[in-house]
């Protein structure tokens, strides 16, 4: 019956940008290799962070369990309101922030189809992202003020999601008018780990 269930998850939450498999090596890895980021991850996002008890509101987009997130700055925020498709993950998350910041009240929300592109045009839409972004904070119960949204890693996945989307010029325009809404908004606005999010070419360096 449980692998039964573990071939079921795994069929439906398995894809090029993640799924159990990331689940085994996070728990594998991150007391090791994954420790110096985490740590420097950690440092980063605290200096960002809001004051203590000032009742910040954080969107949080595709944090999975949360296994690389800094529960300690999780914490500054009031409220968090989080979206992502992994229910292994959902279920994680919440349990790790009741255990280690449980004066945050999480939310989770539908992500709705800012971060896909249009269905008739086949290309990521600047146009609707204001349109997009007003039902994430509709369905978060959030206002315009005190808000942080926050990527986690999701927009380095959406060239592997959709490959064709993310080949044609109009997805510069849309990564530039992501951050510009928020911005116009007066919205804080952060992105990790999406080296392949950047309009520039992945160079690696050869072995030697």
């Amino acid at each position: 019956m449980i692998l039964a269930h573990l071939h079921a998850y795994s069929d439906k939450n398995m894809d090029v940008s993640g799924g159990i498999f990331y689940h085994f090596r996070a728990l594998r890895y991150q007391k090791t290799l994954w420790r110096p980021y985490r740590e420097s991850l950690a440092q980063a996002l605290l200096t960002l962070a809001p004051p203590p008890n000032t009742g910040g509101q954080l969107l949080l987009i595709g944090p999975s369990a949360g296994h690389c997130l800094p529960f300690e700055w999780l914490g500054r925020y009031q409220t968090i309101a989080a979206c992502d498709p992994d229910p292994i993950a959902r279920l994680w998350f919440t349990l790790r922030l009741k255990a280690r910041a449980p004066a945050s009240r999480l939310t989770w929300i539908d992500p709705g189809s800012l971060l896909r592109p249009s269905v008739t045009s086949k290309e990521f839409d600047g146009a609707r992202i204001a349109s997009q972004l007003d039902l994430l904070l509709g369905a978060a119960r959030f206002g315009a003020s005190l808000t942080t949204v926050f990527f986690a890693g999701i927009l380095g996945q959406l060239p592997l999601l959709f490959p064709q989307a993310t080949d044609h010029a109009s997805y510069g325009r849309w990564q530039t008018s992501l951050f510009a809404v928020l911005t116009a908004r007066g919205m804080t606005g952060l992105s990790l780990h999406d080296r392949l999010s950047a309009p520039l070419p992945l160079a690696i360096p050869p072995f030697s």
